[in-house]
């Protein structure tokens, strides 16, 4: 076996997370929790923020989310407990992070 970087999963210098320094908040979030909570080292007003399950589906989509000193969030509504893709996009610069929900 030969080992190396998959060019498609380098962080190139517009990755969101590089430029904002996103973060989720309280990962595994607890069933309980009503929220997806998230910090932003700068305010964003039209994030963009998709969930998708393992399989690759869309199961929760939101759009024009605010950060308010930092901090932003979204409706956990509906989701059950697994192991979530949450992808950020902002001015056509992206990142996924793995969201597990207890």
């Amino acid at each position: 076996f030969t080992f190396g970087i998959d060019s498609e999963t380098v962080l190139g210098i517009d990755d969101l997370f590089l430029s904002t320094g996103i973060t989720l908040l309280s990962n595994p979030v607890r069933l309980d929790e009503s929220e997806i909570k998230f910090t932003s080292l700068q305010e964003m007003n039209n994030l963009k923020v998709d969930v998708y399950d393992l399989q690759g589906r869309l199961v929760r989509s939101y759009r024009n989310v605010e950060t308010l000193n930092g901090l932003g969030q979204v409706s956990k509504q509906s989701l059950g407990s697994g192991l979530y893709f949450v992808k950020f996009e902002e001015e056509g610069k992206q990142g996924v992070k793995k969201l597990i929900i207890e």
